[in-house]
C-alpha cells in the first residue's frame, strides 16, 4: 500500500513539470528521431493515464468499512459504507 502512495505521489510531483514542458519544443535528445520521441511521449502519457484510471478502478473496487463497534449481543460489527455513485450522470459504479 505505501508503494502506492509513494507511486501517486511521485506522479502528483512529476506532473507539474511534465506540464511545463509540454508547451517547450519538444526537441529530441541528440541521435533519436524527433517522430520517434513524440511518440514515445505520447505513448507514456497514455501510459500513465491508463495506471491512474485503474488506481482509481482500484480503489473504487475495495469495500469502505466504518468503526467497528459491539453490538448489544455482543458481537463485533464493522459496518460496510455507502459508496456514491461517482462519474458522469447516469453512469453505475464498477461495483454494486
Amino acid at each position: 500500500m505505501h508503494r502506492v502512495l509513494g507511486l501517486c505521489l511521485f506522479l502528483v510531483l512529476i506532473a507539474p513539470m511534465a506540464a511545463a514542458r509540454a508547451g517547450t519544443d519538444n526537441s529530441a535528445p541528440p541521435g533519436f528521431d524527433p517522430e520517434t520521441w513524440q511518440r514515445a511521449e505520447k505513448l507514456a502519457r497514455e501510459g500513465v493515464d491508463n495506471l491512474l484510471r485503474s488506481f482509481d478502478a482500484l480503489r473504487d473496487a475495495v469495500p469502505r468499512y466504518g468503526m467497528p463497534y459491539i453490538a448489544p449481543d455482543g458481537s463485533i460489527v464493522i459496518p460496510r459504507q455507502a459508496i456514491p455513485p461517482s462519474g458522469p450522470a447516469g453512469e453505475k459504479p464498477l461495483h454494486t
